[in-house]
């Protein structure tokens, strides 16, 4: 009687429990625009699960996030190729198994034979999507379309551009300032960066964090023109603002997104086959038509206008050798110490 009344006592908790475990569900920690429902639903659909995401505004945000979770609070992430080399030296993502990503053989060859997302031989990242730094602009409030980033120091802007918070802004003003490599920059060169940015500081009205955080200020009237991502000017473009964008004639910086499993998830299988999805050449179109940004599997262009093709600049070397891509910066420290020495000058 005492097993019969102790299995009418736990069987309410034992259905409870059960009733609890559910879909899996993988956790993604990513850019804006990554997990988007219009490819995430469908993944969803397909493999009986949930797909949750939560959205990061800077490299460093990507790095303490993981480092205090890790794989038991996220299972995926997007770095750029700036922090591929952190995240594996400290050991935090897992080598991946090409063979459980089929769809790898469909990037275009320069994503296959990257290095900087690989050691000793493994592979630790999958790049699905690339892009520029570019200038977004308010075309009814600026005059002409700007050709250089020293339209961002014209005093006809004066407290109406935003440019972002975070170390990368160093980059692209190395890069106006004409220095090849804005990656590893000395401290004489640092300082006249520095000096360049304190130069442009009365210009900014807005240090922004989030795509989120500029859209608005586009949409609010606050700010006219703004270093920027693609997909703000595309989610702008969707909310019917006249918003143009332009790569300055000096270059401009540019990223590229590799998918990266996080050490210790309990959910390695489902994201092998989230990063596999995400290079179908119908996932990669719906991610391009979310984020405006270039496709990583050139047969994405078969499922585009060749106009909208080319404006991707889908197999189209010359942009791609135009942009200096975010890489790894040995003394990312300093890089962060100048920053926050303009931001509190």
């Amino acid at each position: 009687m005492r097993r019969c009344f102790l299995l009418a006592l736990l069987l309410p908790l034992l259905v409870l429990l059960g009733c609890q475990t559910g879909p899996p569900t993988l956790n993604l920690l990513v850019w804006e625009g990554y997990a988007d429902r219009s490819f995430a639903a469908p993944f969803e659909e397909r493999f009986n699960c949930k797909v949750t995401a939560t959205y990061v505004g800077t490299m460093d945000e990507f790095f303490t996030k993981i480092k205090a979770g890790g794989g038991g609070t996220y299972d995926l992430i997007s770095p750029s190729g700036n922090a591929w080399k952190r995240f594996i030296d400290s050991d935090l993502v897992e080598a991946l198994n090409l063979e459980n990503i089929p769809n790898f053989a469909l990037l275009a060859p320069t994503f296959q034979n990257l290095q900087g997302n690989r050691k000793d031989g493994e592979v630790y990242g999958v790049t699905f999507a690339w892009g520029p730094c570019p200038i977004t602009y308010n075309r009814d409030a600026v005059a002409e379309e700007p050709s250089s980033w020293e339209a961002l120091f014209d005093r006809r802007y004066r407290r109406r551009i935003a440019v972002q918070d975070d170390p990368t802004t160093l980059y692209t003003i190395a890069l106006y300032m004409g220095y090849e490599d804005p990656y590893n920059l000395n401290d004489t060169d640092l300082q006249k960066v520095k000096e360049k940015l304190l130069e442009l500081k009365p210009q900014v009205r807005k240090f922004w964090s989030t795509a989120g955080e500029l859209i608005n200020l586009f949409v609010n009237g606050e700010v006219d023109m703004a270093l920027s991502w693609p997909l703000i000017t595309n989610q702008l473009r969707q909310k019917g603002f006249n918003v143009g964008e332009v790569t300055p004639r000096e270059g401009a910086t540019g990223w590229i997104d590799s998918w990266m499993i996080v050490k210790g998830t309990q959910h390695k299988d489902l994201a092998e086959k989230w990063i596999n999805y995400m290079l179908e050449p119908e996932t990669q179109k719906k991610l391009t038509d979310v984020t405006d940004y270039c496709p990583a599997v050139p047969g994405t262009a078969a499922l585009l206008t060749p106009e909208r093709a080319r404006n991707l600049h889908i197999d189209d070397p010359s942009y791609f050798d135009q942009l200096s891509f975010w890489a790894h910066v040995e003394r990312l420290d300093r890089y962060l110490e100048v920053w926050n020495e303009v931001k509190a000058h």
